[in-house]
């Protein structure tokens, strides 16, 4: 063999190597964040009180199904937890993968569906203030009725 030859053959395992060690490093930071994401919302998931996370109490009205809320709150933390820790089990990530692939798209599907995402959504929006007399100096104050972030406000009182 020449010199070119094995400088060729040397270049080659270099960049081999290079991209094995990028492959195993991408694959182990979206692990971490991914396993991070289930983790992070995890006390909602198990918290005792149905009111931190209206979002399951609202799919159980919507689909007229008792056992939503907690039961199916629990059982989603229970296998976002599985999920997360079999993530940086080797042999069986491939298992993880599936399993956050039918966790998101789950999630996904049902925060989609027009009746639940309305629902959620609304039980998240701050409520408007109730109408309270004008202070001192502010003569109309309370009369109007602004709702979100809009700067047009529909006057309530002549």
């Amino acid at each position: 063999m020449t010199d070119v030859a094995i400088n060729q053959e040397t270049k080659g395992f270099q960049t081999s190597a290079i991209l094995r060690v990028a492959s195993v490093a991408s694959t182990y930071l979206l692990a971490v964040y991914i396993a991070h994401t289930f983790i992070k919302y995890l006390p909602f998931k198990f918290a005792p009180a149905a009111d931190v996370n209206p979002i399951f109490k609202t799919l159980e009205a919507w689909s007229g199904l008792s056992w939503v809320e907690p039961d199916f709150r629990f059982f989603t933390g229970g296998v976002e937890t599985l999920a997360a820790v079999l993530l940086f089990v080797l042999g069986l990530q491939l298992i993880a993968a599936l399993l956050t692939l039918g966790i998101t798209g789950t999630a996904f599907l049902l925060h989609l569906a027009p009746s639940a995402s309305t629902a959620s959504t609304a039980a998240w929006r701050p409520k408007p203030p109730s109408a309270s007399p004008s202070p001192p100096g502010l003569p109309g104050y309370a009369a109007k009725n602004c709702r979100g972030w809009s700067a047009r406000c529909s006057s309530t009182a002549s």
